[in-house]
């Protein structure tokens, strides 16, 4: 079982290191329906690679963290904070 994100959730607001927040998305993933993406993540947690971990968070875990986003909200900073992330609602000219 995966935690849901809620509206205007802080995700992290301390570490933008890639391999840190990996490790804290992990919570977050359904190990029914992403067991290659967990797979990918332990195998980069334990290689402990920066680059390798940096990849895989902004190519595979920050659009899977966007797709689990409530409606009307999407992962990623607030605005005028970059370190803060989480799941933040459209501004209501942007809400899709």
């Amino acid at each position: 079982m995966s935690i849901k994100p809620e509206v205007n959730q802080t995700f992290s607001s301390d570490t933008l290191n890639p391999l840190h927040l990996i490790e804290y998305a992990i919570p977050y993933i359904d190990p029914v329906t992403e067991k290659k993406l967990l797979k990918d993540i332990e195998i980069i947690v334990f290689s402990e690679i920066d680059e390798d971990a940096a990849e895989l968070w902004n190519e595979e875990v920050i659009p899977y963290l966007d797709s689990i986003a409530p409606p009307n909200t999407y992962f990623g900073s607030t605005e005028g904070n970059g370190s803060e992330l989480g799941w933040w609602k459209y501004e209501d000219e942007e809400t899709i």
